[in-house]
């Protein structure tokens, strides 16, 4: 608007009254200008955490407050899975205890864990105890995948094994 002003202004078109609440115009916009880029020097967005944006809450140019929510971060590492085990097997549970995890995703692949919270109340409505894993998720596991999860709850070092398939039954009531 400046510039066509001033063109105008030099073909005699406007008066330099024009001219001038033109150039006003330009000179205060300027200074605002000036104002928001020192205010943006002294913005600064931090987290209470290292983590991965997971949800943005604002659209890009959007004019922020203090204390407003812009992202929703999370922390993967290490990432947490919550299980439900039958009530029956309580006695076999210990924080610390080893689980491995599998998921389809990744056929064959197996994810260490451990056992890091047993909760202290068991679920009326399922009869199950809720138990936090804590797993390496080894830069490829997500929240929201499922996984099998089997709890190592006994070791027996040197232990026969052999399949099942391989005993012989001597009567119907073996089986």
């Amino acid at each position: 608007a400046y510039n066509r002003t001033k063109a105008s202004l030099e073909n005699g078109i406007v008066s330099q009254e024009v001219y001038d609440t033109a150039f006003s115009a330009l000179e205060s916009a300027k200074a605002q200008l000036a104002g928001y880029e020192i205010q943006l020097g002294f913005t600064r967005i931090t987290a209470p955490f290292d983590g991965l944006i997971i949800q943005r809450a604002v659209k890009f140019g959007e004019t922020v407050t203090v204390g407003q929510q812009l992202f929703r971060i999370s922390d993967f590492d290490p990432l947490l899975c919550t299980i439900g085990v039958p009530e029956r097997d309580l006695n076999r549970l210990s924080v610390g205890q080893p689980a491995i995890l599998e998921v389809e995703a990744f056929p064959g692949k197996r994810f260490e864990g451990r056992v890091l919270r047993i909760s202290p109340v068991v679920d009326a409505a399922t009869g199950t105890i809720r138990i936090t894993l804590e797993v390496d998720r080894q830069g490829r596991l997500s929240p929201g995948m499922f996984a099998g999860v089997r709890l190592v709850t006994d070791v027996r070092q040197d232990a026969l094994i052999m399949p099942k398939r391989a005993l012989s039954l001597e009567s119907l009531a073996d089986s």
